[in-house]
């Protein structure tokens, strides 16, 4: 072992204790319980207005409603819309390929791994179909 890495592992045990007031803002993000159904309504609400987020702008919505424990559960709310037989949430087929594209094209686990993405890297789902539509 390095010296350095010595002195990182005793600098990350020497932090001190978080305050009681950041303690209890990150139990705001933690605590919740949120269900599969809350975050699949929640996709839904945004599908209903004609929004389709980038993968990384979806993860920070949801993220900043429920709290960062409710990403575990998005990946197969996703799925519930995208591939369920009937059409049990009234949504039109581009939205079930929409929420199937965000699974299959890997961008929703690439956004997950990222901490914060490059500017050049958020962007819109619509843009890039009105990107494709026009180059046709």
């Amino acid at each position: 072992m390095s010296e350095d890495s010595v002195h990182e592992q005793l600098y990350l045990f020497d932090l001190p204790p978080l305050k009681k007031k950041a303690s209890n803002e990150l139990k705001k993000y933690t605590d919740k319980q949120v269900n599969e159904r809350d975050i699949t309504n929640f996709i839904i609400n945004i599908l209903e207005k004609r929004q389709k987020p980038s993968a990384f702008e979806l993860l920070k919505k949801i993220e900043e409603k429920f709290g960062i424990t409710a990403l575990m559960r998005l990946n197969s709310a996703l799925h519930s819309i995208a591939f369920s037989k009937s059409n049990d949430f009234n949504l039109i087929a581009a939205d079930r390929r929409y929420c199937q594209s965000l699974i299959e094209d890997g961008s929703l686990e690439k956004a997950s791994k990222v901490n914060i993405a490059p500017k050049n890297e958020i962007i819109s789902t619509i843009d890039d179909l009105l990107t494709q539509a026009s180059s046709q």
